[in-house]
């Protein structure tokens, strides 16, 4: 729906299927948006470091399921990796750095 009226959106997921990637693609397509497809990569060792000492959150992820994801991923040639082993402000603008680089639709025509 804030696609369809022009809205900016954030789709924050694990997205390691391809089908449902695609299916987003679709979206983006249906709603002439802009899609910039980021992932998120950090090493293992430190993947699991910050699982097993963060603090309570909604999230139920553990070092087992983040490994399991992390094996039955799809690859997304897509995306622009973003590495998040630096601090949240450094990886933040990376990701902004992407965003920016990223051709929009209204720039080409």
């Amino acid at each position: 729906m804030l696609l369809a009226r022009g809205e900016s959106v954030v789709l924050d997921a694990s997205w390691t299927c391809a089908a449902i990637r695609r299916a987003v693609e679709a979206l983006d397509r249906r709603t002439h948006s802009d899609l910039v497809p980021l992932e998120c990569n950090v090493p293992a060792e430190t993947a699991r470091t910050r699982i097993a000492t963060r603090t309570r959150m909604a999230s139920d992820a553990s070092a087992a399921i983040a490994e399991l994801m992390a094996a039955g991923s799809d690859p997304w040639p897509a995306a622009a990796t973003i590495r998040t082993d630096t601090t949240p402000g450094e990886a933040l603008e990376l990701a902004a750095e992407e965003w920016r680089a990223t051709p929009r639709s209204a720039d080409l025509c």
